[in-house]
């Protein structure tokens, strides 16, 4: 969410566009080897992180609280002592506070979490009337920002418009094309959701297929939809409905159904059990992608994941990846 709202460069945030921000915050350190606070929240949902906050402000307070009182010589040495410990505490609150107020304002105001809601409908559904609901629903709010609205279309064309052919879909397609372009939508980006609708047809998609088999277009389709299926077993939260393809590998993986149709350099001459697993997504892997394999990892304590990319996506970067091969 940071980095999809804000931007994260090589573990940096940058905040020097916040009114009145104090000069200590106005760029931020993320990473799980210094930020204990980090690694053990950083694939939590947003509307968790309010009660995680919230147990560190606590922790501030109580430690807080036992150094105000400094009587004796002793007391200064225990102070002295903790208070490495006691500093890094105060910087860690006084950042991930700042942080996460941050993200509130800029939820609220752009009305991200209608937005959000409707990217995870438009992700795991088939159902083409419900989604062109959802859109217009969305497009007449006037606090959701363009660039918002943009993905949505995007996703409306992958998901409802790619691989059909059914009448009045592009036309739907092309109205949103339309409303978009009165709301400023430049001809650059325009040509960029075209493009978008294209891409799946090439036959390096079609021949690729899927993890798990060999198939093509339909294929790909149907074992979407079946991996979405089992994704949203148990899913409460509306937000979390969406699983990445990742998923689905790892659980081939896992249990030694690994297609080598679809992965022909995969070994499949022991029948011992996977202990390591490296992969490397070639134009860029996401932040939930991470969280699949941190989660596989938790879920499989004898599997090791490296996960690599040649860069950290989020739509902006996306798009600047999707006009590069033009």
């Amino acid at each position: 969410m940071v980095h999809e709202m804000i931007g994260i460069d090589n573990n940096r945030v940058s905040l020097g566009h916040v009114q009145n921000i104090k000069k200590e915050l106005e760029e931020v350190v993320l990473s799980s080897d210094q930020d204990d606070f980090f690694r053990q929240h950083q694939y939590t949902s947003f509307g968790d992180l309010g009660t995680q906050l919230k147990g560190l402000v606590d922790e501030f307070q109580v430690t807080h609280r036992s150094n105000e009182n400094i009587e004796t010589l002793e007391d200064m040495q225990r102070f002295i002592e903790a208070y490495p410990e006691f500093r890094k505490l105060r910087s860690s609150v006084e950042k991930h506070t700042f942080l996460i107020g941050e993200l509130s304002r800029m939820v609220g105001e752009a009305e991200m979490m209608e937005v959000s809601e409707a990217e995870q409908d438009l992700a795991c559904s088939d159902d083409y009337s419900g989604s062109v609901k959802a859109l217009d629903r969305v497009f007449s709010n006037p606090k959701v920002q363009q660039k918002n609205l943009i993905n949505l279309v995007a996703l409306f064309g992958l998901r409802h418009c790619a691989f059909s052919a059914k009448a009045g879909r592009l036309d739907q397609f092309d109205s949103y094309i339309q409303r978009l372009k009165v709301k400023g939508m430049s001809s650059t980006q325009e040509q960029l959701l075209r493009d978008l609708l294209q891409y799946p047809f090439s036959n390096a998609f079609l021949k690729g297929g899927v993890p798990g088999g060999s198939r093509g277009a339909v294929g790909l389709l149907s074992a979407a939809k079946e991996h979405i299926k089992r994704g949203l077993k148990g899913v409460e939260d509306v937000f979390t409905q969406h699983k990445p393809q990742l998923s689905a590998v790892l659980d081939a993986i896992s249990r030694g159904k690994l297609s080598p149709n679809a992965f022909p350099f995969s070994s499949d001459s022991t029948n011992d059990p996977v202990q390591e697993v490296i992969i490397f997504f070639i134009g860029g892997v996401t932040y939930a992608e991470a969280r699949v394999a941190e989660e596989f990892m938790s879920q499989n304590r004898g599997i090791s994941v490296c996960l690599g990319g040649s860069t950290i996506l989020n739509s902006k970067t996306f798009f600047d990846e999707v006009e590069k091969i033009q």
